[in-house]
């Protein structure tokens, strides 16, 4: 849900991340199901997309906790996470996996009980974001004292821990690890704003950056660390270039806007949504065109939980999207 403090362009990069998700995960439905056409165009385009949105949003988190740390003590932190990230997290996952095992017949991949339950170890499909996000602010809310007047220190630190940290096989350790590099430079961009200004030259090398690092790291295996720093040198020129085009875009585009004010609400419920368009029109209906499954998918995937999380803020079903209980008040 949105909160009035933030700043307006973050709901525009959170509008546009999320129709990037939504884009990824509608494509790759259909190319597991057989469906998709242009796989090598298709896959490109998936290269671009998924080497910095995910670490956009753990960015804008990060960006906006810096107000959050200023308001409240670690307290009402850590249980607001609580009420707001883990409980959803839990309670989505389980919706999502009942409907999958309940339609599993008709999905690109099977699921039973056993694999739902293990969400406390184990995340599904798209809900390790929520996951990993816990567990980050869990650390930053504990540490948030000193880590919010030595930023830079933690950036470093975390930079290491991203390349140089040994995999455990542990959900709990090695997603926060993966991620909070990016949650810290959100933090690290908020006290240094001049780096997110409307100058086409910044905007230009962003994207210059992006560009290069992303062509060189495609001719790097990607077990490299060269690949892998590359990699990481062009999500953040993404992200600086995406935020500084959205604080420009002034009150253009409210759709988009509206789309990010919502976007909880589409993370949550598009994969549940789109699968259904796409499973009904082939399955039912017998249509196999790529570009009306494509369509279908995208339009429903972002509309209807947009109509769903509206309908929420005025109805019973609130308890979807944050804790009907305040734990720990």
């Amino acid at each position: 849900m949105s909160h009035n403090y933030r700043d307006d362009w973050v709901d525009y990069a959170k509008g546009i991340g999320i129709l990037l998700v939504v884009y990824g995960h509608v494509i790759r439905g259909l190319i597991k199901a057989g469906l998709a056409i242009h796989l090598s165009e298709l896959n490109f385009i998936d290269a671009i997309i998924y080497g910095f949105h995910m670490p956009l949003f753990f960015f804008l988190s990060g960006y906006l906790f810096i107000q959050s740390a200023q308001r409240w003590n670690s307290k009402k932190l850590f249980f607001n996470k609580i009420d707001s990230i883990l409980y959803v997290y839990i309670i989505w996952s389980l919706i999502q996996g009942a409907v999958e095992v309940m339609l599993s017949r008709y999905t690109n991949a099977g699921i039973d009980g056993a694999s739902v339950l293990s969400l406390f170890w184990e995340p599904r499909a798209h809900f390790w974001f929520l996951y990993a996000l816990f567990f980050i602010f869990i650390f930053i809310i504990y540490f948030k004292d000193w880590i919010v007047k030595n930023i830079t220190i933690t950036f470093v630190c975390s930079l290491l821990i991203l390349f140089f940290l040994p995999l455990t096989k542990i959900a709990a350790i090695d997603l926060p690890a993966h991620f909070i590099v990016f949650f810290v430079f959100g933090m690290l961009i908020k006290q240094n704003a001049k780096f997110l200004r409307v100058n086409k030259w910044m905007m230009v090398i962003y994207l210059a950056f992006a560009v290069f690092t992303f062509l060189l790291a495609r001719t790097i295996h990607e077990s490299d660390i060269i690949n892998r720093m590359l990699m990481f040198v062009y999500s953040l020129s993404c992200i600086l270039l995406l935020s500084s085009f959205c604080i420009g875009i002034g009150d253009k585009y409210g759709f988009i806007m509206r789309v990010g004010q919502a976007s909880l609400a589409i993370y949550l419920i598009h994969v549940i949504v789109g699968s259904g368009a796409r499973i009904a029109l082939n399955k039912f209906f017998g249509i196999q065109n790529f570009y009306i499954l494509f369509i279908a998918g995208l339009i429903t995937s972002v509309l209807m939980p947009m109509f769903v999380w509206h309908y929420a803020k005025r109805n019973p079903i609130k308890f979807l999207f944050i804790a009907p209980y305040k734990f720990g008040r």
